[in-house]
């Protein structure tokens, strides 16, 4: 059984070179160097290499690089992957170089680079050759978990200066916005699950939102069934009322309700229209004006007829008045002679002229009292016709009214019939939209979710989450007794001695227990304890992930386990010490030498700025040595600004 391991690292200037790092395979690689000399950059350059969001390789190393990269190895089988290096104030680039094979393709200088993928296509294929399956993160909450990618195992990988001393945080990304990923993954690393199990827990969480889910839908759309069959009822009372339907069934009849419903929705007004009542009263009230100015001409005429015989009248009575006045002889002798004087009867021998003239006067009343009888009937007769005129054109006329009345009553009826038909039509339109929006159970619901819990209850057998738990449970024992037995071999505060360790995987943190007591390490107290408790936490779980055979790489990088010893602050030179003065810090390095021969697929790289110069496995570790005349990036080397001058020169 092997790891995959680092081979080699790779770093390209921006003119031609190429600058190697070559690592010994399940074996302890130091790298020994003062402050500036590029050794914290090499876990940066680690974790930019393989898929960092954002670039943080320090200083002088990130002007002065154009691309790094990291050679992978696994039996006969080599993965290179190399990402190009951006300048400030940029953060990452997306170009990234991928080769696998027998011998992968380094090429020799950064001419030979091109982008053959990105960051997310490079992990990918790195992970199936890892054989690391598509895996979701196990919350044990609720919580949806993330796609677990490689960048989710290079915490066991990368063990920064900054995490050497952390008293609270055991992981690199614990303390940041990564400490969700950790946690969500380690089941899967640690073997608590595998590509199957996770796969069925993945399908059961989302068998089981999408059961809750239509299980709301199916008791939202039966709430508003009830609530549809009150407003159905009421739309079919109204169409009732309205004459559309005959009869209101009960809804809780069901097919009938809706049919009368339907029935009511596609009522339609009659097809029959009513005559035009304008065209028929047009010619009737152009009668009837005829006719009122013909009874008014009629009622003129007699009024003048009238008047006329009143005047007849009056002249009539004013001669009779005037016969009396003047017919005075009448007094004295009816019809005898106008010669003898009526009182003593002797002749009159001269007759006055007064006398004559009366006389005279009533003759000529006489005959104009003739005459006026005389036309006394022809007026009478004219007046009595036109009084018979105005009767018959007075019954014209309320004959032409009586029409007019029915049209006008027919009209009115049937303006009422169409407002009716109006109402109807909307009644109608609000039924046939009723019924369009009317939600329903569809056919076979009930029986979908049953299959749905029948196939969650087949889920929920494979899945077993108390099995699950029990599993996560026996590896963090395995981890915690792993983690104990280091713990033998490392310094701890002489007042703990006797304390074992506890890993609790769901929070991913170390613990240890004295008596009854549990105690984080921050309350251990001493850089020393907080030391051996990252350290034999790291080493404890790459025995668990070599013997479960786990898809993380079997390497440890370490930046400075003598920083609590020497800080690289108050040191910035190399420091060189005697086994024997700095047994403590020796410790480290036996516990190391010896997990590396134990697990046999374990791969330890050091940064250090300590050297043991009569420590025989520590100086045949080193692999390299830096100082004021070397470094990681060769002096020579131009840094980005000066590559671009010479360009612009060129």
């Amino acid at each position: 059984m092997s790891r995959w391991q680092i081979r080699s690292l790779s770093f390209y200037s921006h003119h031609g070179s190429r600058r190697d790092l070559t690592l010994d395979l399940s074996a302890v690689n130091i790298i020994v160097g003062e402050s500036n000399t590029g050794k914290s950059a090499i876990i940066e350059a680690i974790d930019y290499a393989m898929g960092a969001g954002e670039c943080h390789i320090p200083g002088i190393v990130r002007e002065r690089c154009s691309w790094v990269g990291v050679c992978w190895v696994r039996d006969k089988t080599e993965v290179f992957i190399c990402r190009r290096v951006v300048q400030l104030p940029r953060k990452s680039s997306e170009d990234v170089f991928y080769s696998i094979g027998p011998k992968a393709e380094i090429p020799t200088s950064e001419e030979g680079l091109r982008k053959t993928t990105n960051t997310d296509g490079a992990l990918r294929q790195f992970e199936q050759a890892m054989r690391m399956g598509n895996v979701t993160g196990q919350t044990f909450t609720e919580r949806q978990g993330n796609r677990i990618s490689l960048r989710n195992a290079l915490p066991y990988v990368l063990v920064s200066d900054d995490v050497i001393l952390d008293k609270l945080a055991l992981l690199r990304g614990m303390s940041d916005e990564r400490r969700l990923s950790i946690t969500d993954s380690i089941p899967y690393f640690l073997g608590a699950v595998n590509e199957s199990t996770a796969a069925n827990e993945v399908r059961l969480k989302k068998l089981k939102t999408q059961l809750e889910r239509e299980e709301r839908r199916r008791d939202s759309l039966q709430s508003d069934a009830d609530a549809n069959v009150e407003r159905g009822a009421a739309l079919l009372e109204e169409a009732l009322n309205l004459g559309m339907v005959q009869v209101s069934p009960d809804p809780e009849l069901g097919d009938d309700w809706f049919l009368s419903l339907r029935s009511a929705a596609m009522w339609t007004p009659s097809s029959q229209s009513p005559a035009a009542g304008g065209d028929r009263l047009a010619p009737l009230n152009a009668r009837e004006r005829q006719l009122q100015g013909s009874i008014a001409n009629l009622r003129s005429q007699l009024d003048a007829a009238a008047e006329m015989l009143n005047s007849a009248n009056g002249f009539a009575e004013s001669v009779r008045r005037q016969q009396r006045k003047l017919d005075v002889s009448s007094v004295f002798r009816v019809g005898g002679e106008v010669d003898v004087c009526p009182v003593c009867e002797n002749p009159i021998g001269d007759k006055t002229e007064p006398l004559t003239a009366i006389q005279a006067a009533l003759t000529r009343l006489g005959g104009d009292l003739e005459e006026v009888n005389q036309d006394r009937p022809q007026i009478d007769a004219y007046i009595a016709r036109l009084r018979q005129q105005i009767e018959g054109e007075a019954a014209q006329l309320a004959g032409v009214r009586e029409q007019i009345a029915g049209i006008v009553r027919e009209v009115e009826q049937n303006a009422g019939r169409i407002e009716l038909d109006q109402r109807r039509m909307r009644v109608a339109g609000r039924i046939s939209y009723f019924l369009d929006t009317l939600p329903s159970v569809p056919e076979g619901e009930e029986d979908k979710l049953e299959e749905r819990r029948a196939e969650i209850a087949d889920l929920q057998s494979l899945v077993d989450p108390d099995a699950k738990a029990e599993s996560l449970n026996a590896l963090q024992m395995q981890v915690s007794t792993h983690a104990s037995a280091i713990l033998k071999k490392l310094p701890i505060d002489e007042n703990y001695s006797d304390v074992q360790a506890m890993f609790d995987a769901r929070k991913v943190r170390l613990q240890f227990i004295r008596g009854n007591h549990v105690m984080d390490m921050r309350d251990v107290g001493g850089d020393e304890s907080c030391l051996s408790g990252r350290v034999i936490a790291v080493l404890a779980l790459h025995r668990v992930f070599a013997e479960g055979d786990r898809p993380v790489p079997g390497v440890v990088v370490f930046d400075q386990l003598s920083r609590p010893f020497y800080s690289p602050e108050s040191n910035p030179g190399e420091v060189q010490i005697d086994s024997a003065d700095k047994t403590d810090l020796k410790k480290y390095f036996d516990a190391l030498f010896d997990e590396v021969a134990e697990q046999k697929t374990l791969q330890v790289i050091v940064l250090e700025h300590a050297y043991f110069a009569d420590y025989n496995k520590y100086r045949k570790a080193v692999k390299y040595r830096w100082g004021s005349n070397e470094k990681l990036i060769p002096f020579d080397w131009p840094d980005a600004s000066e590559d671009v001058e010479e360009e612009a020169e060129a």
